[in-house]
């Protein structure tokens, strides 16, 4: 690798970063916040939600901006008006403020991590492409990790505030570095910022059956993984009766199968193998492993504890295909590769909601019952995603080849 790609790396996976710095530094510091700002009333919840609401919000205005005004600009407007909100969430001293600034927080992570996939569609295709994503994505997935205990860390250095002030400093070495980046759009491949050309484009991009069906398999499989992220709580702490934070190690060791599935990715992509095969790989290896899940459920010789290694494989599986599935899914519109991203980016998250709601609305009502449910969603939503990926991919060589006989 070398210096040069090394450090475009590097940047762009500080932007992808964005996002679990936003969320998962800031888990231990709810209860502070909590008391200083809101006596106690549990509103470090609806700060998390809200930022995720931003966040799911502005890959539509930040995708179609950035084809027009190109990446750079859009990175500057972004990183700066995320530092400007977490200066404000350090500095509010009413509840209503610190959650206005946390959503602002939010529209400009997802603002800027609809950027690093339109950069790889930029610069490079195939798998060089996917190489360099998915060695975005390894580094990214880092944060997670290593953010809560950031966010110990700061707030013992100087307080939930001095924490908000660390993400501003952050985001600011980000928009210093990106002033030397260098903008991979052409002026020549620009597009215009009117909602008329926005909306044209976006029915453009939901006419193409490539992108559809790998935007469905992408949200189905990422759904599949985030339903064991969202009741992990419920069924590690108060069912299991696990301390908190040898939850927080259990939630950090379960991160390690995203990097390990974003390292696996890159080398194959580095050894050219080709997309559907990575594809079909983390397909099958997520959807093995959560059916293990429910068939051990089913049989009600399952515990709550043999769901840690299937959520692993499932992140595993998501991660190894995730680079391959985003990019083959924009391959056939790289002229609105900001556009595509941003309207991917809202799709995932919208599936993602509606899925973890409608699993947290069972899980309450039937709380004895959350490891199975939680077991069966993951295996029916990554089983219906690699149908769905095989059935396209069947109907495709079909459509290449209606004659196989002449």
């Amino acid at each position: 690798m070398s210096h040069v790609h090394g450090k475009k790396i590097l940047f762009l996976a500080s932007i992808a970063a964005l996002t679990s710095l936003g969320v998962d530094m800031c888990l231990p510091a709810v209860p502070a916040i909590d008391a200083d700002l809101a006596n106690g009333a549990a509103f470090g919840v609806l700060a998390t939600s809200l930022f995720m609401a931003g966040f799911a919000v502005t890959p539509l205005i930040g995708g179609p901006l950035s084809d027009s005004l190109g990446r750079t600009r859009v990175m500057l407007i972004a990183l700066g008006g995320f530092a400007l909100a977490a200066l404000g969430c350090a500095a509010a001293h009413s509840i209503f403020l610190f959650l206005l600034f946390r959503f602002m927080q939010g529209c400009a992570s997802g603002m800027a991590t609809t950027l690093p996939l339109a950069v790889v569609g930029d610069l490079l295709a195939g798998s060089a492409a996917r190489r360099m994503l998915s060695e975005i994505a390894t580094l990214s997935s880092f944060m997670p990790v290593i953010a809560p205990a950031m966010g110990n860390l700061a707030i013992h250095l100087g307080g939930w505030r001095f924490l908000f002030a660390a993400q501003a400093l952050f985001a600011l070495v980000v928009a210093l570095s990106a002033l030397r980046f260098p903008e991979t759009l052409l002026r020549s491949a620009r597009q215009t910022f009117r909602l008329g050309a926005i909306l044209r484009n976006c029915r453009f991009l939901l006419a193409q059956p490539v992108l559809r069906v790998h935007a469905l398999v992408y949200g189905l499989l990422f759904a599949s993984t985030f339903c064991f992220t969202a009741v992990s709580p419920l069924i590690l702490i108060e069912r299991m009766g696990m301390p908190r934070h040898r939850y927080a190690i259990v939630f950090a060791v379960n991160a390690l199968g995203s990097i390990l599935g974003n390292a696996s990715s890159a080398w194959l992509n580095s050894r050219c193998v080709s997309a559907p095969r990575i594809i079909s790989s983390g397909l099958v290896i997520a959807t093995l492993s959560a059916g293990s899940a429910a068939a051990l459920q089913w049989s009600r010789f399952a515990s709550p504890v043999e769901l840690l290694p299937a959520a692993f494989l499932a992140l595993f599986g998501f991660n190894l295909a995730g680079p391959s599935i985003l990019l083959e899914a924009l391959r056939p519109v790289p002229q609105l590769l900001g556009s595509g991203s941003g309207l991917l980016r809202f799709v995932f998250m919208l599936m993602n909601f509606a899925t973890s709601a409608l699993l947290g609305v069972f899980c309450a009502r039937y709380p004895r019952h959350v490891e199975a449910a939680t077991a069966h969603s993951m295996a029916g939503l990554a089983a219906a995603a690699l149908l769905l990926y095989l059935w396209s991919s069947h109907a495709g060589r079909q459509g290449q080849n209606p004659n196989p006989g002449h």
